[in-house]
């Protein structure tokens, strides 16, 4: 899969996260980057306890709390999301 700009008047959200079974340490991460490619925002988090699925949806989460701004009111979030448990 190739990265793609966004449209112009768009931003695009892009967020991955981690999980490790073993200690139940979770890490995600993303950017937010508009349609000339320049980043506009970046943003972190690590956690000591959690499973596969808080990771993916506290990667979501803080991507769009990072989005809120009212320049960003119109974005598209990538992620490579897909699970099952």
């Amino acid at each position: 899969m190739h990265w793609k700009p966004p449209p112009e008047g768009l931003i695009k959200l892009n967020v991955d996260d981690n999980f490790l079974e073993d200690s139940f340490h979770l890490g995600v991460g993303g950017v937010l980057c508009g349609h000339d490619v320049n980043w506009i925002a970046r943003f972190t988090y690590f956690a000591n306890d959690g499973n596969v699925l808080l990771a993916k949806l506290r990667a979501i989460q803080l991507g769009i709390a990072t989005c809120y701004d009212p320049d960003y009111t119109h974005f598209i979030c990538e992620s490579d999301i897909p699970f099952s448990m």
